[in-house]
């Protein structure tokens, strides 16, 4: 005769039948609700969509209809979904990631572009999404991407249906009314004050924040030339050769002056580096049909205006309604590198001969300002000055001369 069963071997097959049952009834309910609308869109309930962007956003690529994308971190959140369309015409989704490094951006593109929808890829290119060298930036990407959301439908069932947090999100969306809209979904313009006072502030903070410490410890990090010319290549310019019947419209969004003049306080050679991506945007531009680049940089009324702006760099609604418009109407100018970089010079010189230089004007930025000068001077070639400056080139007494 068989050995009767064990109480404990039948109370751990119990066990294993009712958490196969309460795994099977979340999946269900999961998949009924579908709080991020990854398999369909919602219908039943009012759609909600979530404040993650890194969740939210691939399954707005799957689900929603678009011919036209915008992509980017915070400097692109303001490209609301009805402005574009206005500009553009068409369907249009923003798809920013805040914070986002140009590989992260990348792989949300290549998902678009698996879907094949999108017949437009608007991207706000901010320099600091190619600051940190490849490896890094890759690494990053890893530690935040969702990489289960950016596969097959498949793939991502289990980390996204058995989730926790999904369950949550599902109980949420039908118990409360959405707190988001499809329109607006990412931007921010409506949460600030924008105005001088906000940008001095910030550069008092961000000035404070730029010690010696920390600028050796960026530099460790940080992209160089070589490094900015394969992020460029590898994660830009791969997929326009690869999708030749999509256009790609590369924008370079204003900045404020105090912006450009802390590329100064965080090594000598970043602002050199923006330029050279533009100019590196610029030589793709001849050898690929499919791909336009807008230069706003230096945009009068935008970067000589602090009004705009809530922060050095984040700029407000007004401002992207301009650049919109010039690319609606396709009247854009073509890259230019060095208007922002004469427009820094004259701003530096203004603020270093001002009264209060010291706090606008640090030796950080005096040396740069030296070295812009001398570089323009010099007739702007691919040759950048040397990193040191003169002791006597930052003291103020020089600049007073």
């Amino acid at each position: 005769m068989p050995a009767p069963a064990s109480p404990f071997g039948k109370y751990l097959r119990t066990l294993l039948v009712v958490a196969l049952v309460a795994c099977a009834l979340v999946v269900a309910f999961n998949f009924a609700v579908d709080p991020l609308q990854f398999y369909r869109r919602a219908s039943g309930y009012p759609a909600h969509y979530s404040a993650n962007q890194r969740y939210q956003a691939p399954a707005l690529v799957r689900t929603h209809p678009h011919d036209t994308v915008v992509l980017g971190n915070s400097h692109a959140a303001n490209f609301e979904k009805p402005l574009v369309e206005r500009a553009l015409g068409g369907t249009a989704l923003n798809l920013t990631l805040e914070g986002s490094m140009v590989t992260e951006q990348s792989a949300l593109a290549q998902l678009v572009l698996r879907e094949g929808k999108a017949r437009r890829i608007l991207w706000v290119i901010d320099f600091g999404a190619f600051s940190v060298e490849p490896e890094e930036a890759s690494q990053l990407t890893r530690q935040v991407i969702p990489a289960h959301l950016y596969g097959s439908g498949w793939r991502a069932a289990g980390p996204y249906l058995l989730s926790l947090d999904t369950l949550l999100d599902s109980v949420l969306a039908l118990s409360t009314a959405p707190q988001r809209e499809l329109d607006s979904l990412g931007s921010w313009w409506r949460e600030y004050a924008f105005g001088r006072d906000r940008v001095e502030a910030a550069w008092d903070h961000m000035r404070a924040r730029w010690t010696p410490e920390l600028r050796v410890h960026w530099a460790a990090a940080a992209s160089g030339r070589a490094d900015v010319d394969l992020l460029f290549e590898r994660y830009v310019l791969e997929l326009v050769r690869a999708h030749p019947d999509v256009r790609f419209t590369l924008l370079f969004p204003p900045f404020s002056w105090y912006e450009y003049a802390l590329d100064f306080l965080v090594g000598p050679q970043r602002f050199f580096l923006r330029l050279h991506l533009k100019q590196r945007a610029l030589q793709a531009v001849q050898r690929h049909p499919n791909l336009q680049v807008f230069d706003f940089e230096g945009l009068p009324g935008a970067a000589d205006d602090p009004a705009h702006y809530k922060d050095l760099g984040h700029y407000d609604r007004t401002v992207v309604e301009r650049m919109l418009e010039t690319i609606g109407a396709g009247t854009g100018s073509p890259v230019q590198p060095l208007t922002v970089a004469h427009g820094l010079r004259s701003f530096l010189q203004e603020r270093c001969a001002a009264a209060d230089r010291e706090r606008f004007c640090p030796p950080e930025v005096r040396c740069g300002l030296q070295r812009l000068q001398r570089w323009l001077d010099a007739g702007a070639g691919r040759q950048w000055p040397p990193e040191s400056c003169a002791a006597a080139a930052v003291t103020p007494a020089v600049q007073d001369r």
